[in-house]
């Protein structure tokens, strides 16, 4: 009890000794504490670096007022080169040479909103700019000597022409930290090269820009244009099947079915055993096309050399396309009849007997799934084969006319 007495720390003469220890330990904790926020928000910031390879990909330029998003980010495995594709809305009023453009670099803490402070490692980057014509299509290449250190960079891309001016600059979200913005017509983004989203792939090392728009815009929109094609054949095969069931049904309830019109009749619509649904049209549209796109693509088949006249341009033979007036015409009879040539009433008053309800309901189904039929051939033929064709005349021009600018002075490390 004694030794008891002697080690007490909270008794009156220890209350120095205990508001120390009580301070120290609450002092350590903070400490400790503080330590492993920080070493957590560190791992959090690093972590998001190496995710992310955007960090600001929208914008808007600050004088012609166009929108525009990076596309995509393609980086070669060894992450020494890199290319920043940016897609506009459209390039109405903007500079297609890219002789008029300037690039500007430089180190950007995106957890701080501010410019780096200090670089991890200089950095030695060349470059060169591209303007695939008026596609909306421009593209921003890199090399850099050392690689490019894991942080992020602000890039001002700068146009020295304005052909018009749409907006005021003072309404750019830029142009109140930086007053270039209303002198010159220009976006910013922020990007990290080493990040995993960035595209890895190969024709960097033997940089090649007619590949690079093939592989990065050809490619990406193919393969929509043919998925859109696809479900235009599934939606006329469903209609299709639809409208045969519905003519089998009213046959049996002695409807004198009309013959097929025109836009159907003759097309043939299988299914194989992998059920891939392959079409043969016998019918389309004046201001549509047709032709073999299974099993093609634009690496290896011209699908407008199949369509339009040796001797005609793509300017003339799309415009003979736009030039169709289209003349309305009823899709489904508007009369129908018995099998005894009794016109068939559509009033609620003839639905009061249960085959006639039936036969108006079918007639009804039958209708509607030729107009559905009628839409999406219309679709296929008239929109999704055409943008095909407006695809690769696209991509004949970007290889063609597109511009490029590696003067000295075109990209500036600051």
């Amino acid at each position: 009890m004694g030794l008891f007495r002697q080690v007490r720390i909270w008794g009156r003469h220890h209350r120095i000794e205990l508001f120390g220890t009580v301070l120290g330990a609450l002092l350590l904790i903070l400490l400790i504490n503080s330590i492993s926020i920080c070493v957590y928000a560190s791992r959090k910031n690093d972590r998001l670096l190496s995710e992310h390879a955007v960090f600001a990909d929208s914008f808007t330029t600050s004088l012609s007022g166009k929108n525009g998003k990076i596309s995509q980010i393609y980086v070669n495995p060894e992450r020494n080169k890199c290319v920043v594709l940016f897609q506009f809305d459209d390039m109405d009023g903007m500079v297609t040479d890219a002789a008029k453009y300037q690039v500007f670099i430089k180190s950007f803490d995106v957890f701080k909103g501010e410019y780096a402070s200090r670089r991890r490692t200089q950095l030695d980057v060349m470059g060169g700019f591209y303007v695939f014509g008026s596609t909306g299509y421009t593209a921003l290449y890199l090399s850099a000597v050392n690689g490019f250190p894991g942080e992020c960079y602000e890039i001002i891309l700068r146009c020295n022409d304005v052909l018009q001016i749409n907006v005021d600059s003072s309404e750019n979200e830029n142009a109140a930290r930086d007053a270039s913005y209303a002198q010159f017509d220009q976006w910013r983004v922020i990007i990290n090269p080493n990040g995993n989203t960035a595209r890895e792939c190969s024709f960097l090392d033997d940089f090649d820009i007619t590949s690079l728009y093939q592989d990065a815009v050809i490619d990406e929109n193919e393969g929509e244009i043919r998925e859109n094609l696809y479900d235009d054949v599934k939606m006329m095969y469903s209609d299709w099947k639809k409208i045969d069931n519905y003519r089998n049904n009213l046959e049996s309830l002695n409807v004198r079915v009309p013959s097929l019109p025109v836009y159907i009749a003759g097309d043939e619509l299988t299914a194989d055993e992998n059920g891939i649904i392959w079409y043969n049209p016998e019918f389309y549209f004046e201001d549509g096309v047709n032709y073999d796109w299974y099993g093609k693509t634009l690496h290896d088949t011209s699908f407008l050399d199949m369509v339009k006249g040796a001797d005609m341009t793509d300017i003339q033979f799309f415009n003979s396309l736009n030039n169709y007036q289209e003349t309305d015409s009823s899709l489904t009879p508007d009369t129908w009849y018995m099998a005894d040539g009794s016109v068939i009433n559509f009033d609620e008053s003839s639905l009061k007997l249960s085959n006639m309800r039936a036969v108006v309901e079918n007639i009804k189904g039958y209708n509607q799934a030729l107009k559905d039929y009628y839409n999406a051939k219309r679709m296929y033929h008239c929109t999704h084969l055409v943008d095909y064709l407006y695809l690769e005349s696209n991509m004949k021009m970007a290889g063609k006319y597109f511009t490029s600018n590696y003067n000295e002075g075109v990209v500036t490390v600051w």
